[in-house]
């Protein structure tokens, strides 16, 4: 007779650990984000803005965990935060380091940080990450292997 409550018990248990999590305040199911699913991934610059990247392992975005970031900007790294809603992903302000670089590897920096900053969203699209700006500017990477 005992082993009848403890096998309800079970199923009830199991039925419970079955239901999605449901927000309290909203009572709905909340929405999978896109930045649990980049925490841990590698990506390198392939463009920026429709114009190639020389050297795409000097151009790099690492998505850590507590919603940061980090990268390879030509010489130099950045670090910010980014948030994550659904779909889409959004970078804070990047911190960048001040190394003196060639002007040409400056110029694809700055673009390259410039436009990170101004992203209206970002998505993944066919196993690439693009970033797409306000004004039709898109920053495409690929996962870095």
């Amino acid at each position: 007779m005992r082993s009848k409550p403890i096998a309800v018990a079970v199923i009830l248990l199991a039925c419970v650990l079955a239901v999605p999590p449901v927000d309290a305040q909203t009572g709905r199911t909340p929405t999978p984000r896109i930045g649990d699913e980049l925490q841990g991934t590698s990506w390198q610059a392939e463009s920026v803005d429709g114009k190639p990247v020389a050297d795409p392992s000097s151009m790099t975005l690492e998505f850590l965990p507590g919603d940061q970031v980090r990268g390879q900007a030509g010489c130099n790294r950045y670090v910010g935060p980014f948030a994550s809603r659904g779909d889409r992903v959004t970078l804070g302000i990047l911190r960048q380091s001040r190394a003196e670089c060639p002007p040409a590897q400056a110029a694809m920096q700055k673009q390259l940080i410039d436009q990170l900053h101004g992203a209206a969203r970002g998505q993944i699209v066919d196993g690439d990450l693009i970033f797409y700006g306000r004004h039709g500017e898109q920053i495409h990477f690929t996962p870095r292997r």
